[in-house]
This record gives structure tokens, C-alpha cells and sequence, in this order.
């Protein structure tokens, strides 16, 4: 069990003065209103002219057209940061910095100093294949030490209303345990929550019937050597159960005490796990939705453990991504 909002005492909100700026600073000052952390925001300007101009080192006027640009952004972003720090309420504590360099880089660096959350944003808009901006959230996910909190323009995020509700998808790898642990120790620091401890399985029973009657065929036995997928079905999500309530027995009493309605619900995808997990979305209506992140075993650079980052976002629901 890991409480990450008593070990770690700051929330990083990463803005870009853009479209995005006000749900990420609404939701970083309610969460740090929640859990009494401290707020720390931060705005980062990439020498994009620079990457332009590494085939030209020699250039000297063209790198010092580059330091000027540069100095002119940071010039800007220092003014807009000013404004943003005047409308930080009172009752939250927090400092802001201009940095210039890679994003990844300073997030990475950012998270890594005693940080509970990264908030970013992003946007939902289908560009071609792939989502436009998400490519760095991504970039982000797979590099930061903290969970990220990823949110887009008109998400509004109230940590302290009534019935706070919270998803996590659980997959019952050891790698997950840590998102559960964090919508566990979220949901003890908020005045009211719901928290939907959700895990989806795509084993039904015409697949294990298949599976049978083919290792049957294999080892020259009858399919009635075996027992019936039903019974084997019933063994399994018995056992996904008794792992589905280890994993709330640790916070059965903290829990309990900040009155959060714990629900479990076992589901089994008629199609696409995916699907299946939109589905419980929609039912249940989260405020945000937490995901763990297996780095050792991505498959595709854009499928963060087995749930892609697209069906992620599809939700259009802020996510958390656990790592």
C-alpha cells in the first residue's frame, strides 16, 4: 500500500498558455485544496529554432537570431506567467518558474523532486491516426517518476464536490496495483467519493470451449475428459474476485473512514476490452479515470500496458496514467 499524497508534497501543473491553461490550473489548485499539497507551476519554452539550425552551427548570425527569439519568448512567458500567478487563490501555496529546454527533459527532472502529480494537457482531435498533442503526453507518460494527470480545454475538475467519482481499470498485473493504490489514497483525501474498482476480461466461455475441444484433439482425448468451460469459467473469475478484494483489503479502513463508496465490478468484453471499459465509463460517469502503465511490456509505442492511449482518451474524460 503506497500513499503517495503523504509521502510526496507537491502537484506540478504544466502550462503552456494555451487553450488548456485554465482547466489544468483549476484542477491542480482543487486537488492541492484536497490533499494539502503544494502547488508548483511551471511553463516551458523549447529552443524549436535551434533543431532547425544544428546543420548550421557556423552561422553565427543565425544563432544569434535564435538567442533573441529565445530571449523574447522567455520575456513573454514571463509576463502570462505573472498573470496566472495573480489569480491563484490565497489559501493555496505555490511558486512558478520559466524554464527553456526540452519538455520531456524538465518534466522528467520535475517529477522526479518529491511530486505527487504531473498535470498536462492535451488535445482529443483525431489528427489523421493518432490524437493532435497526445503524441507528447505520451512521450511525458513514458518518462515521468509521477503519475500525470491529463486533462483537455472545458474539463472542469472539482476535487471537492459531492460524490467525487473515480475509475480505475485494473488488469490484476503488479504493475496496476500502483494506479489502484493511487485512486485509493485520492479517494481518502477527498470529503466524498465513489470509487469503481473495475477489471475486464475477454475469457468467456465459447473461447474456453474452443481452447478445450483443440487440446483435446491434440492429446487424442475425448472433449468429456475434460471439465466443462463453464466450471473452469467459474474457477477463474472466482479467483479474479479473491484478487479484486486482496487488493481493497489493505484500504478497507482507510477508506471506510473517509466515507468512500468502494464498488468492485468484474466484467467480461463481449467484443474489445476496450469497449466493454467504454461502456462502464458511460454507465458510471467518472470525474476521472486511472490506468496503470506496464513500461516493460508495451507492445506498441502507443498502447501504455494493454490499454491503448486512443481508447483512453475516447472516453473524453480526464485520465490519470500510473506508472
Amino acid at each position: 500500500m503506497k500513499r503517495i499524497f503523504s509521502t510526496r508534497k507537491r502537484v506540478v501543473a504544466a502550462i503552456n498558455f494555451d487553450k488548456h491553461t485554465k482547466s489544468i490550473i483549476d484542477a491542480a489548485v482543487s486537488i492541492c485544496r484536497q490533499t494539502g499539497q503544494h502547488l508548483h507551476i511551471v511553463n516551458i519554452c523549447e529552443p524549436w529554432l535551434q533543431n532547425y539550425l544544428l546543420p548550421y552551427e557556423t552561422a553565427l548570425p543565425l544563432w544569434e537570431l535564435n538567442d533573441q527569439i529565445a530571449e523574447s519568448l522567455v520575456e513573454d512567458a514571463e509576463k502570462k506567467l505573472e498573470e496566472v500567478k495573480a489569480g491563484i487563490p490565497n489559501d493555496i501555496t505555490f511558486t512558478a518558474k520559466t524554464l527553456v529546454g526540452s519538455k520531456t527533459s524538465w518534466l522528467k527532472a520535475e517529477s522526479e523532486q518529491n511530486t505527487s502529480l504531473v498535470i498536462i494537457g492535451a488535445n482529443r482531435k483525431l489528427s489523421k491516426s493518432f490524437f493532435k498533442g497526445s503524441a507528447t503526453a505520451l512521450d511525458i507518460i513514458n518518462q515521468s517518476e509521477a503519475p500525470i494527470l491529463i486533462v483537455s480545454e472545458g474539463q472542469n475538475l472539482d476535487f471537492g464536490k459531492d460524490s467525487f467519482k473515480i475509475l480505475v481499470s485494473d488488469d490484476l498485473n503488479p504493475k496496476t496495483e500502483q494506479a489502484l493504490d493511487f485512486a485509493c489514497d485520492l479517494s481518502t483525501k477527498l470529503k466524498s467519493s465513489q470509487l469503481l474498482h473495475s477489471h475486464v476480461s475477454n475469457l468467456d466461455t465459447d473461447t474456453l470451449d474452443a481452447a478445450l475441444t483443440a487440446a483435446s484433439a491434440t492429446v487424442h482425448k475425448t472433449r468429456d475428459s475434460f471439465p466443462s468451460s463453464e466450471n473452469i469459467h467459474d474457477s477463474i473469475m472466482g479467483l479474479v474476485e479473491q484478487k479484486m478484494e486482496k487488493r481493497k483489503n489493505e484500504w478497507s479502513d482507510l477508506l471506510n473512514k473517509a466515507n468512500c463508496e468502494y464498488k468492485p465490478k468484474v466484467s467480461i468484453a463481449k467484443n474489445d476490452i476496450g469497449e466493454e471499459l467504454e461502456a462502464i465509463s458511460e454507465e458510471f460517469k467518472p470525474d476521472v479515470e486511472v490506468y496503470g502503465v506496464h513500461r516493460s511490456g508495451w507492445k506498441h509505442p502507443f498502447s501504455p500496458g494493454e490499454m491503448p492511449l486512443s481508447a483512453m482518451f475516447s472516453h473524453n474524460c480526464p485520465i490519470i496514467v500510473v506508472s
